[in-house]
């Protein structure tokens, strides 16, 4: 937080991600389970009950950004052995090191799955990826919108910056 000219930061973790990581089931617990619901966060990919998960889920670590990601969208060709290595490796990452963002401190590592979703969008057969939109907010107030699709492949990928009147925004992104 910048205030006067200085920087402040707060100790304890204030990401949604960690309250649902850290909290009692919360509505965001996925109901695509069925009716005898698993357990959705995990200490160790070990504890994880493949069987028990549907046939296209996500399995990710709450701490960090993308290490120990696995994005299964048919069960029958997963490869159990390298998804829980991978997991591993993203627990054992300490993304807060990495990236000195403060809310990635003190957080509990955890496995937590959510439900595979998609965009119905297809084009020439395959289906496009979700959309995604973040708002940049200043004093609290909406400013810009970025808007972000086909991110699976950074190379056709179309990213945009907007005003909130959906018009072009007078930046853009470098990379």
């Amino acid at each position: 937080v910048l205030q006067d000219g200085k920087y402040y930061r707060f100790e304890k973790p204030t990401a949604p991600k960690v309250e649902l990581a850290e909290g009692d089931r919360t509505q965001a617990k996925v109901s695509w389970y069925g009716e005898n619901p698993t357990d959705d966060r995990w200490d160790d990919p070990e504890e994880i009950d493949f069987d028990a998960l549907p046939d296209r889920f996500v399995l990710k670590c709450n701490h960090n950004s993308g290490l120990g990601m696995c994005i299964c969208k048919d069960k029958s060709k997963l490869d159990i052995p390298k998804v829980k290595k991978e997991l591993q490796r993203g627990l054992e990452e300490d993304y807060f090191i990495i990236s000195r963002e403060w809310p990635y401190k003190n957080v509990k590592r955890r496995i937590i799955a959510e439900q595979y979703i998609e965009d119905s969008e297809t084009v020439n057969d395959v289906v496009q990826g979700l959309i995604d939109y973040k708002f940049y907010c200043f004093n609290g107030k909406p400013q810009f919108l970025y808007v972000s699709k086909g991110l699976d492949n950074h190379a056709t990928a179309r990213i945009s910056f907007l005003t909130l009147d959906w018009e072009f925004a007078p930046f853009e992104r470098s990379d």
